[in-house]
Formats: structure tokens, C-alpha cells, sequence
């Protein structure tokens, strides 16, 4: 019985009932083909001889043989493979034939809505929509595959689809909760799909799965490093800028869970008092040496965050005051030697806590926004592979 990889494909027609489509690979749609197999008393080995296989595609002799890759160009392929078949039993032989084999990629004839759904750690339901031309047949990975070249649905997605009037289909697709992050591309409607859970459950009502912070900030919600900036509703805020008030509370929290620290009742800064709601954070982060203030006297609570501060902050939070290498030759063209913070900025991107602001810039002077300072939080003190 030869091996192959499965799925079944839709079909929209206009003004006709539906029904299957034979199979076969689409311009963009990751297809695979297994032409090998071991059964029935023979193994089928087969390896390729001459031809022409569609533009994307490769040949293997991995898995007895097999073609893959994602098709660039429509259109009929035609090449020649050599099937080496020998038997398993005492005294037999291998036969040698050529078997001829013919391709036709066709281009995509349907328009699909979305090419990611995103779903929490709890899995959920999602959308997606197809519009397609006359006549168009158009792919769909599933979970009961029939036929060869499409990925399959894993065991954790489930889909199901109605026709509507016209040219559309919808798809409703159903995440089981889950554990642990993961991710999985299929293909619906001539296309590649990307559905994903990420690694937590939501918490907080402006930050939905689509936030590229997302993990990061529910992370430190259940570290109980933040409550977000609002109870009711449940908000984050994550565009919002750090204050220096607000990062000092965040690192202490971070370094000390159980919330157990002690600090001196004695103000260092005048513009922090006792009676400040932060006071015991600032006070703790002077005494680590984790921050002298903005001047000698002074902290300035309410000032903004800067990313060049935050990376001071970070690196003395992670290795204290004693010396750390880092590497000499500036990795942004914004931060060079001469900057004060040059050295932490360094140390930042050199521990993968930081890629910069864009291509080759660090912006060491903007403001450091609360879904920044969850990531930088998360990857320096915790070393939480977050996006």
C-alpha cells in the first residue's frame, strides 16, 4: 500500500451542488507528495530520472522517495522517476522500470479573509471566509483526509464550513485548550492559514491574542508583578509609557515575589516621601544601586521611562554593580561608545533581551512603553523566550 499524505479539498460552484475536487498542488499551497512504499511482500523505492518538476518543488529519495515544497508557477509537468522494487523473502530479486508521471498545478481561484487566527491558551473559535471565482474548487486541509499533497488539521483544530449565496463559503474553526503554546499552518481556500494559542490565558481586556505582548503581559499578571493600570474594566494599557515610578515597582516585584523586602524608612529622595505609594520600591531600588535618581537629590517618580534607562535598570537588576562583559563594537548606530548607557544597551542585545527599535536603531531616547518594559521584564529576569 503506498504512503502518501492526505486531505480533502471543497468545491464551490455556482449555481451547482457540491463536490469534490480530484486533488493536486496549487500555486503557494505547501504540497507533498510520498511516492514510495513498504507492503505486500515489496519495498518501492523510487528515485528521480529526468523531466521537469514544477517551478517550488524538490525531489527526495528521503522516504523512498518524494516530492515537496510550495509550487511558484501554474501548469502541466511532466518527468520520469525509476521504481526499484525488490522483495523481502529468501533469493529475491529487484525489478527496475521507469514509471512516467504527470503534474498539473493549478493557480488559486479563491480569495481567502485572514492568513493567521490567534487564539489564548484556552482555545476558542474562529472564522475565516472564502470567496472564489465560477467553478472554482478550491483546497481545504482536514481533519478525515482522502487525498494526497495538503497537510492535515493536527489533533487540536477542527473545522466545519457552510456555503452561503453567491461565490462564499465560511469556515469555523475550533481550538482545543491547551498547556503550552503552539502553532500549525494549513490551508483553506487556495491559501496558507496560520492558526496559533499562545502560551497564556488572557487577562487583560485591551491586550487580545493578536499583541505581539500579549504573553509577556499575562506572564507578569501572574507573577503578580502587575495588576494593570485599571481593576474594572481589566486593562493594561499597554501603549501607554512607563513611568520611572512604575518601573522601579515592577523590578522590585520581579526580584522579590513573595513581596518580602526590607528597606530604610528614611527617604533618599525629596521627591518621594513615606507617604508615596511607591515610596518602598524607590527606596529599595536606591539601596540595590540599581538607580542613583535623576539628581542628586531626586528621583523624579512621575517622569517617563526612557529605553536607555530601562536597559540601566534591567542589567543592574540581572548582574548588580559588579562588572559584565559585553560586546565592543556598538550594535546601534544610535547608542555608540560615548553614551552612558552605552554598556547596558550592549549587554541588552547581547543576552537577546532587545533587537532595537528598528533596523540598526536602539531610540534610546523614547519613551518605554508598558508592553516594552513586560518584555524586557520578562526576558532579562526571568528568561522568558517572549516574542
Amino acid at each position: 500500500m503506498r504512503s502518501i499524505i492526505l486531505f480533502v479539498v471543497g468545491c464551490l460552484l455556482i449555481d451547482a451542488p457540491v463536490r469534490a475536487q480530484t486533488g493536486g498542488p496549487v500555486v503557494g499551497v505547501p504540497y507533498q507528495r510520498i511516492f514510495g512504499n513498504a507492503g505486500d511482500g515489496f519495498a518501492n523505492v523510487f528515485r528521480f530520472k529526468e523531466g521537469t518538476l514544477p517551478p517550488g518543488l524538490s525531489f527526495s529519495t528521503d522516504n523512498l522517495g518524494s516530492i515537496s515544497g510550495t509550487p511558484t508557477q501554474a501548469g502541466t509537468f511532466s518527468f520520469l522517476l525509476e521504481r526499484q522494487s525488490c522483495g523481502f523473502g529468501s533469493g529475491s530479486g529487484c525489478a527496475f522500470m521507469d514509471e512516467p508521471v504527470s503534474i498539473v498545478v493549478r493557480p488559486p481561484c479563491a480569495a481567502l479573509s485572514k492568513t493567521e487566527l490567534l487564539f489564548d491558551l484556552n482555545g476558542g473559535t474562529g472564522e475565516a471566509s472564502i470567496t472564489a471565482e465560477p467553478g472554482c474548487e478550491w483546497a481545504l486541509s482536514k481533519e478525515s483526509a482522502s487525498a494526497a499533497g495538503l497537510p492535515d488539521l493536527p489533533f487540536w483544530l477542527h473545522v466545519s464550513w457552510s456555503y452561503t449565496m453567491g461565490r462564499s463559503a465560511t469556515l469555523q474553526y475550533r481550538a482545543d485548550p491547551s498547556t503550552y503554546g503552539r502553532s500549525t499552518t494549513v490551508v483553506a481556500g487556495d491559501h496558507p492559514i496560520t492558526i496559533s494559542e499562545r502560551r497564556t490565558a488572557r487577562t487583560f481586556d485591551d491586550v487580545p491574542p493578536s499583541s505581539d505582548f500579549f504573553d509577556a503581559i499575562n506572564l507578569m499578571r501572574q507573577r503578580h508583578i502587575t495588576l494593570g493600570c485599571s481593576a474594572t474594566p481589566a486593562l493594561f494599557c499597554p501603549e501607554q509609557a512607563t513611568t520611572r515610578g512604575q518601573a522601579a515597582a515592577l523590578i522590585i516585584r520581579a526580584l522579590f515575589p513573595d513581596g518580602n523586602f526590607s528597606f530604610s524608612p528614611q527617604p533618599y529622595f525629596i521627591d518621594v516621601s513615606a507617604s508615596h505609594p511607591l515610596f518602598p520600591y524607590i527606596q529599595k531600588l536606591r539601596e540595590m544601586n540599581i538607580t542613583a535618581g535623576c539628581s542628586a537629590v531626586e528621583f523624579c517618580p512621575d517622569r517617563v521611562l526612557t529605553r536607555a534607562q530601562a536597559a540601566v535598570f534591567l542589567v543592574l537588576a540581572k548582574f548588580g554593580t559588579g562588572a559584565f562583559s559585553y560586546t565592543a563594537a556598538p550594535w546601534f548606530t544610535d547608542v555608540q561608545p560615548s553614551n552612558p548607557a552605552f554598556i547596558y544597551v550592549q549587554k541588552l542585545f547581547d543576552l537577546g533581551i532587545t533587537h532595537g527599535c528598528d533596523a540598526g536603531l536602539y531610540c534610546p531616547d523614547s519613551d518605554t512603553a508598558r508592553q516594552q518594559m513586560a518584555v524586557l521584564l520578562m526576558r532579562g529576569l526571568f528568561d522568558q523566550a517572549v516574542p
